[in-house]
C-alpha cells in the first residue's frame, strides 16, 4: 500500500512512486536492449500449433467459398 500524504487542501492522497513525465527505471530493460530477453514467441511447446488471420481488403464483403484444397493436402 502506498503511504498517504496530505495535499495543500488538507486531503490525504496516495503518494505515487513516480510522477507523470518522469523516467521510470525498469528491471527488464537491460535484458531486452542487449538481446538476452525472452519473449513469449521464443517459447516452443510440444505439439504447438500456429494460426494466421488474414484481413480482407473488402469491407463488409461476404465470403462465398473457401478453397482449402492445399491445406487439406498438408501433413497434420
Amino acid at each position: 500500500m502506498l503511504p498517504l500524504k496530505s495535499d495543500a487542501a488538507g486531503e490525504s492522497r496516495a503518494e505515487a512512486p513516480y510522477r507523470i513525465g518522469e523516467s521510470v527505471l525498469r528491471r527488464e530493460d537491460l535484458r531486452f536492449v542487449t538481446g538476452r530477453g525472452r519473449y513469449v514467441a521464443d517459447q516452443k511447446a510440444e505439439g504447438e500449433l500456429h494460426a494466421v488471420f488474414v484481413r480482407s481488403p473488402h469491407a463488409h464483403a461476404k465470403i462465398l467459398r473457401i478453397d482449402a484444397g492445399r491445406s487439406r493436402g498438408m501433413a497434420g
